[in-house]
Parts: structure tokens; sequence; C-alpha cells
């Protein structure tokens, strides 16, 4: 999906929607942020956000490694070098692959591997100390997985009889560069972040081959080649320490974001039935070509107040412009006489979030706290609706498209540590209301098993609960 519900940064570079590639060799850490996270991360962040730090350079020299030795034919290597390069510069460069069979069978071609794992990341950091409490931190990625895709089976197990197995690859290379330090006596932030991604997905259509579905003649194949291209921008001004505002109770922070995302897929799907009685062969063959842009702007502020020494009021609020221009080309070169189908979409929406909590510490260490929170997430496209399309077609045109979600999460809970750290918990009760909740259904359109498909709709919904750990 373009605009998932969950976003994943890695390293400063905006993965949501492609993070699958990230691999846990060298990393630093890893912070989840859970439920709507609007004020600072936006469309992309609905449900939360996973954020993926990488280990940074050091100036002292550093080496880490690994090795995996496993079953089916798994294994796989790490190694990471970092330190200094000179007076101001430091870095750090990784390299990691792993390979494996895939632990599917393919009893049709013999073979052990249609299902195989074969993925290379590499990741690099060059840290510049510029002068004067400023620095600069360049980081890229480097992700290449050259995956088979045979998991599926008509009799739902770990052995597969498919003839023609899929592909399941992914290259994707990707940069940040942020810039920090004093600014007006504050903190200034730049972070810049590209990324691109070519993406080919496959599979055998009815999972088998001719001898095991004769006497019926039944083939089919699918294949989604995807590419996707991103930049984002935002500036930042943090508080300094004794430039809070108030009376020097609350700590701010303002931003300016910009996001533009283009990605495009061209499908292909075709196959053949031929049961020697109603057809005589049905040859199915189409292609879907589909492109996608969209553009992002928001301002947002942040304030984390001081009401007393037990007391702290935190306010948040973000406001976003979403724009998008689809368009996409359906052709039906087996019974639709070549003609191309068109559809063009180019909805835009202003879209606001936000937070506004309340904080109390108690005596023993512990502390309670309320949370109201909104959340969105920007509009979508189904393009594969635009396959079915027809004049007998029980969907129309405006099925293709659907609007933005809004969140609105309440949300209170106790928060602490006691007999002396060695006990720690962590209860919260919410409660959420959705509108114009995204919801995602199968429908089978044809008896064409490529025409299996997933389809996004506009709902209204809620949801509840209680949290403890």
């Amino acid at each position: 999906a373009p605009n998932p519900s969950v976003g994943f940064i890695v390293d400063d570079i905006d993965l949501s929607g492609v993070g699958g590639i990230s691999t846990v060799f060298d990393l630093e850490r890893v912070e989840v942020l859970r439920g709507p996270q609007a004020t600072r991360f936006g469309a992309s962040a609905l449900a939360g956000l996973v954020y993926i730090q990488s280990a940074d350079p050091t100036r002292e020299t550093d080496v880490n490694a690994e090795v995996l030795l496993g079953n089916e034919d798994s294994y796989g290597a790490g190694v990471a070098v970092g330190g200094g390069l000179g007076e101001r510069f430091s870095g750090r460069f990784s390299i990691h692959h792993f390979q494996g069979n895939g632990f599917y069978d393919n009893v049709y071609l013999g073979r052990d591997d249609t299902n195989e794992r074969d993925e290379t990341v590499a990741r690099g950091k060059l840290l510049w100390d510029i002068g004067n409490g400023w620095e600069s931190k360049l980081s890229f990625l480097y992700a290449d997985f050259d995956n088979g895709y045979d998991a599926w089976s008509p009799e739902n197990g770990r052995t597969t009889f498919s003839d023609n197995p899929g592909r399941d690859e992914q290259q994707t290379t990707g940069a940040s560069l942020k810039f920090s330090g004093s600014l007006l006596g504050n903190q200034f932030v730049s972070i810049t972040g590209v990324a691109e991604t070519d993406v080919f997905f496959s599979y055998d259509g009815e999972w088998g081959n001719a001898d095991y579905w004769a006497p019926i003649g039944y083939d089919y194949t699918w294949s989604d080649d995807r590419e996707r291209s991103s930049f984002t921008q935002e500036f930042r001004l943090v508080s300094a320490p004794g430039r809070e505002i108030f009376g020097g109770k609350s700590a701010w922070v303002i931003g300016v974001y910009g996001a533009s995302l283009d990605e495009s897929d061209f499908i292909i799907s075709q196959g053949v039935y031929d049961d020697d009685f109603w057809c005589t062969p049905c040859r199915d063959f189409s292609t879907l070509d589909s492109d996608y842009d969209s553009s992002n702007y928001a301002v947002f502020g942040r304030l984390d107040s001081d009401l007393s020494d037990r007391l702290a009021l935190n306010l948040g609020l973000r406001l976003e412009r979403w724009e998008a221009d689809y368009e996409d080309a359906f052709i039906d070169h087996a019974w639709g006489g070549g003609a191309v189908i068109e559809n063009e979409f180019n909805p835009s929406e202003d879209l606001w979030g936000g937070d506004i909590s309340l904080n109390y510490s108690l005596a023993d260490g512990s502390h309670a706290y309320a949370l109201v929170s909104k959340g969105y997430k920007a509009g979508g496209f189904n393009p594969s609706v635009a396959r079915a399309l027809g004049p007998s077609a029980e969907l129309g045109p405006e099925a293709i498209a659907y609007d933005p979600e809004k969140l609105l999460n309440y949300e209170a809970g106790l928060k602490g540590l006691w007999l002396d750290g060695s006990l720690s918990a962590d209860v919260s009760v919410f409660w959420m209301d959705r509108q114009d909740m995204q919801l995602r259904s199968s429908a089978q359109f044809t008896d064409n098993p490529n025409d299996f498909v997933f389809i996004t709709s506009n709902a209204e919904g809620h949801s509840y609960g209680l949290e403890a750990a």
C-alpha cells in the first residue's frame, strides 16, 4: 500500500510500505512508537511507527562480525567496521548476506530451492564534526533481495507442485543527510531522505502443473513489476536548555515537512483453462499499467510544559496538505480486442492531527497519564479493481479510490517500577474511534484464479481494550 498504517524508517530513510528489506545485523536500537503519531510523523503513522537506527560511527576502531549456519542449506555472514577517519571524520560500514532454500520442496520440478532466500544488505555512515557544535551525518543503505516465491500448495503444506514458481525480488538504494547544530540559541535539525526501490513479484496462479490438474488444462501466471521513488525533507527548531518559554516551564519544537512519492506498477496476468467441454480452451491475457504520485506538506509544533513539580502537560499539533495523482490503463488482450480502459483521479485533502496528555508523577516514582490523540492516514487506490471493470462488472470506477482515514484515540494508564526496580508494570485502557476506516477485504470476480484481489474501502469502526505488562 502506498500509505501504510504503520510508518517504517531506517536511519532517517522512509521505507514505509517497502520495509521488509531491513535486517537486524549491526543495529543500535529499534524504537516502536505505538498509537497515532501525527504530530511528529503525520500521514504515515496512523497506528504508530517503527524507527530503526543502525550503529553510529565512533572514534575508536570497532569490528563486529557474525556467522550463521542452519539446516535446509541456510547460512549467513556479516561484518561491520568503524572508527576515526582523521581529526573530524569517523565512519562505519557493514555488509551482511543470508542464503537459504526456503524450507519448501517442489516435487514436480524436483527442487528444494524454489522458495529460496538470497539477501544482501550493506550500510554505511560518515559522521563529520563541522565545529562550533555543528555536525553532519550521511547514511546510505543498499539492499538486494533475490528471493524465490513458491509457498502456495493445493494441499496446504510445505510440498509444492507448481510448474512456474514465482520470484520475490527487491532492490532498494537509499540515503539520508542529517545536519544539526545551534541556531539562534536553539537546536536546528535538517533531515533529507531519498530512496529508490524496484520490486518484482510473481507466482504460479493455479499452484500446480499439467499432470496435477489432468485431464483439465489449467495453467496461470501473474507478475507485478513495481518501481518506487521517494523524497523527504524536514526542518526542526528545538528549544535548547534555558530557552524554554512561559517562564522557563515549556520546552518547544516547531518544524516543517515535505515529501513526494512516485510509484508505478505493471501487472501481467495470463493463463488458460481447457476442460474439453465448456472451454476449448478459454485463454486470458491482460495487462494493467498504473502510476501513483503524491505530495505532502506539513507544519507541526509541540509544547511540553511542567505545570508543577509532579504534573506535566504535553501538546502537539500537525497540519498537513495531501495531493495525489493516479492513472491506470487496462488492456484485455484476449477478450477485449486490445481496447484500452483508462481511469484517472486527482484527490487532495487538508488533514490535521495531534495530541494532548497529562502526566502525573506519584510519590513512589511511578506515573499516571491520560492521553487524547488524533491521527490520520492519506487516501489511496485499488489498482487491482481496474482489471475487473467492464459492462457487467459488479463494481464501478468509483471503487478504485478510497478516502483518507481519521482516528481519535483515548487512553489512560499507569507505569512504574517497584521493589527496588525488580517489579515493573505498565497498565493502560484505550478506546479508538475510526472515521472512514480503510477496510481491506478479498474478492473473486471471475473463475480466473488471478482475479482474487484485495480491495480497500471506507467504513466506520471502533476498538477498545485493556493492556497490561
